[in-house]
């Protein structure tokens, strides 16, 4: 009896381990299988999922992103949750991902925005949160808020919330303090939202937002006060002003990708600050004494208030981003991935929202400006390899498909394509690659187009095009072509001397708001130079062949010539090419979501699924087209594992 007893709870501790083995090795929540999720992201940062006992699932939403820090061997990013709290997500290796609990949970109002500094992860009491507070409590005036509250409750109303245990490396428990919301000793009407990090300088604690300086006494943090100038200008005035989140996130200027040095020495820029979108950043010099921002303007071409640097081309909107020793020295960015998706993500899923892949920042000293990538770590979650193919020669307008990458294989994939045989080109070149594609032009694109000319490149990402034929009505244009004449649209000439080059003409152009095009030719008796400045082209204004002369457009690309064109793209959406022969695409595809770098992140962007139709489960297609001849690519394709811990989500975190 004694002996069967034991063989009992022998078995059932073989059927306990057996059962723990299970779970332990079970794919992780927020790893959904393709066939039944196809539109579930499995590498990109989703909101919480929950199984119901009917195998649908519960979905959270997420949105914009409060930034990203690191403590301890372990990163954090945060970001809003269900449009009313802050959620939580950590990693080690910043490739396997879990959820924790949110830091703040909404009380009678919500809690949104705003930001976490780690005081240089050196302070006793541990990082600090400001954030927009919506507690339940308006404000220490409340006539003035019963006044001026307005949906959707976005006057600036800030609390502050301390890490309870300044010693845990998880940052899981937060206490908001008793005196919230903050006061502004000029008032309320002096407050703001979307308040920056807080940092130290000297003997008092400073904070930026919305272009604006605010300074702390002591670090409770409970009083604050506005120091704009006596004529009203903000900090960020110099750099262009303040606009909603301006100044959000100020950071050194961070490391360069390949170990050389950053800009230094005297008038060299410290800080790069945003000046809009957490996504656009200027060159800043700080001064720590007196708090004062001054723009860096050495690169050629760049304005007044400051070198800019653009870092999303894309769809995606509300980044975070942290930088120096809030962020373990590294600069990080991370935003909204739009637009969510309104339909059948799945079984339980009606509203579908994620993050953009998270990207490391870097400045690139060829271009003198920021580069965006992936951080490089994500490499290491490639699982295996889908596609290796070299000098694939491709013909005009026909679509290359990619070998291997249909039927779902492709469905969260890393891809790399290098072009080569534009550089020698005489016209413009136009490329399309497309990944989770069907054949039928479905799936999430990114179109390029190449002025060889001017050696510059300029991008869009967007819904995939079955092919890239020219429409009537249409020309491909660059910004230098030979021989060739805008016969229509002159706003006006203006003469040069003989010997003076096309490049005059177009800087010209370049520098009159309303100019779309130029021509330049030699005109009167002494061979004087003539640069006619255009407007708007239309009717038959399309450029033709006319020997001797020089024409070009304000920006490169197809554009339509049977009628106005659309206004060109900001400076910014273009990008030097200097002596380079190969053009480097890296394409990130998750389900419902890619991500596009080219030229190492001189160009960056992020689109979700923009149809209203849900993505099938086998397209995957990975295409490439072109316009042009002679064009080759190498390319690399890997598929990708899940990108999350097991449990996804927890309250006992297992890094």
């Amino acid at each position: 009896h004694i002996e069967h007893n034991n063989m009992d709870n022998f078995v059932k501790s073989l059927v306990i381990f057996a059962t723990l083995v299970l779970v332990c090795n079970a794919d992780p929540l927020a790893c959904q299988p393709n066939s039944q999720f196809p539109m579930l992201p499995t590498f990109h940062i989703i909101g919480n999922v929950t199984k119901n006992s009917d195998g649908t699932i519960k979905l959270e939403p997420i949105n914009d992103c409060s930034g990203i820090t690191y403590k301890d061997g372990i990163y954090h990013v945060w970001h809003q949750c269900c449009q009313n709290h802050w959620d939580h997500v950590i990693s080690r290796d910043l490739i396997h991902w879990q959820r924790l609990p949110p830091p703040i949970q909404p009380l009678t109002l919500k809690t949104w925005d705003g930001s976490i500094s780690m005081l240089g992860n050196n302070d006793p009491k541990g990082p600090v949160m400001i954030y927009d507070a919506q507690d339940g409590k308006l404000s220490h005036d409340e006539k003035y808020h019963s006044d001026n509250v307005s949906a959707p409750l976005d006057r600036p109303i800030l609390g502050i919330a301390r890490l309870i245990d300044p010693n845990d490396k998880y940052l899981m428990k937060w206490s908001r303090a008793e005196f919230n919301p903050v006061q502004f000793t000029q008032g309320p009407s002096a407050g703001i939202a979307f308040p920056g990090p807080i940092f130290k300088n000297g003997d008092h604690w400073d904070f930026i937002g919305q272009g604006s300086l605010f300074s702390s006494a002591d670090d409770t943090f409970d009083k604050w006060t506005r120091k704009d100038g006596p004529d009203g200008k903000t900090v960020m005035a110099p750099l262009g002003g303040g606009h909603e989140n301006s100044g959000q996130w100020m950071m050194p200027v961070p490391n360069t990708v390949d170990g050389s040095p950053a800009p230094s020495g005297s008038g060299a820029p410290n800080v790069i600050i945003n000046t809009a979108g957490g996504n656009r950043y200027v060159f800043a010099i700080w001064d720590n004494t007196t708090e004062t921002l001054q723009p860096w303007t050495a690169p050629t071409g760049a304005p007044p208030t400051g070198q800019i640097a653009n870092l999303e081309h894309g769809h995606a909107s509300w980044w975070g981003a942290s930088g120096g020793t809030d962020n373990n020295g590294r600069a990080m960015m991370i935003g909204w991935a739009t637009p969510d998706f309104h339909g059948d993500g799945g079984p339980g899923i009606g509203f579908l929202t994620r993050l953009t892949a998270l990207r490391e920042v870097n400045y690139e000293v060829k271009s003198q400006n920021l580069v965006a990538n992936p951080v490089p770590e994500l490499k290491g979650l490639r699982a295996s390899s889908i596609a290796q193919e070299t000098a694939v020669s491709l013909s005009s307008n026909k679509t290359y498909v990619i070998q291997g990458t249909s039927g779902g294989a492709a469905a969260s994939a890393d891809v790399e394509l290098n072009f080569t045989g534009w550089a020698s080109a005489t016209s413009p070149v136009t490329i399309e690659a497309c990944v989770l594609g069907s054949g039928n032009g479905s799936g999430i694109g990114l179109t390029i187009m190449i002025d060889p000319t001017s050696k510059t490149a300029s991008a869009t990402s967007g819904s995939c095009t079955p092919t890239l034929a020219q429409p009537p009505g249409t020309a491909n244009v660059s910004r230098m072509m030979n021989n060739t004449n805008f016969p229509h649209g002159d706003m006006f000439d203006k003469e040069f001397p003989a010997g003076t080059g096309p490049e005059a003409c177009q800087a010209l152009c370049d520098h009159t708001e309303t100019c779309q095009a130029w021509t330049f030719l030699k005109r009167g008796p002494n061979n004087g130079m003539s640069c006619c400045i255009k407007g708007p082209i239309s009717g038959d204004g399309c450029p033709i062949p006319a020997k001797g002369m020089w024409s070009g457009a304000k920006t490169p690309g197809v554009v339509p010539c049977g009628g106005p064109k659309p206004p060109p793209p900001p400076p910014s959406a273009s990008f030097p090419l200097f002596d380079e022969e190969t053009l480097t695409v890296r394409m990130l595809a998750d389900r419902s979501v890619a991500d596009f770098f080219i030229q190492g992140g001189r160009w960056a962007g992020t689109t979700a699924w923009l149809s209203k139709d849900a993505r099938a489960p086998e397209d995957s297609q990975i295409s490439i087209n072109t316009l042009s001849s002679g064009i080759q690519v190498d390319i690399g394709a890997w598929a990708m594992g899940c990108g999350w811990l097991t449990p996804s989500y927890t309250d006992n975190p297992t890094l």
